[in-house]
């Protein structure tokens, strides 16, 4: 099993505006896999401070797509779409989630391309289906701002 455990943890916070939850681990979250014929054990800390898949809760289409669609599809320009329906920041992909967040932080020190891999590798494991190749992208293509401002 490349997770020993389900995350233990606590609330510590509630976003007030976002309403974006954060906790804290109260257990050792262990993570297993193998990397180039090797086992690599993962060890994500008691007290790790995480928030879930960072997936904003509402999404507004930018005003340049807007304006190459048909007429007949220009509403939308007034419709911010709600993403957490579809990605809840604590889905099939919490473990997952906690692992990444690890990865990026600077107590674990790995490399962007490494910590998106084992983030895709883990919902494999974890058996997420279609969300996996999504969020995937997800962290490729925006996952830099998070990575270099940490």
């Amino acid at each position: 099993m490349p997770f020993d455990s389900q995350p233990v943890s606590e609330l510590i916070g509630v976003d007030p505006i976002t309403g974006r939850e954060w906790r804290r681990l109260t257990e050792v979250l262990v993570y297993r896999c193998h990397i180039g014929g090797r086992e690599v054990v993962i060890e994500i800390p008691v007290g790790f401070r995480y928030d879930g898949a960072s997936v904003p809760s509402h999404i507004k289409l930018p005003d340049w797509l807007l304006d190459c669609l048909p007429f007949w599809l220009r509403w939308l320009r007034w419709v911010r779409m709600p993403l957490w329906g579809l990605f809840p920041p604590f889905g099939a992909y919490k473990r997952a989630s906690i692992l990444h967040d690890w990865c990026y932080s600077l107590d674990a020190g790995t490399p962007r391309v490494v910590a998106d891999a084992l983030f895709a590798n883990a919902m494999v494991e974890d058996g997420v289906k279609w969300r996996r190749p999504i969020m995937h992208s997800a962290v490729r293509w925006f996952g830099g701002w998070a990575y270099h401002s940490r």
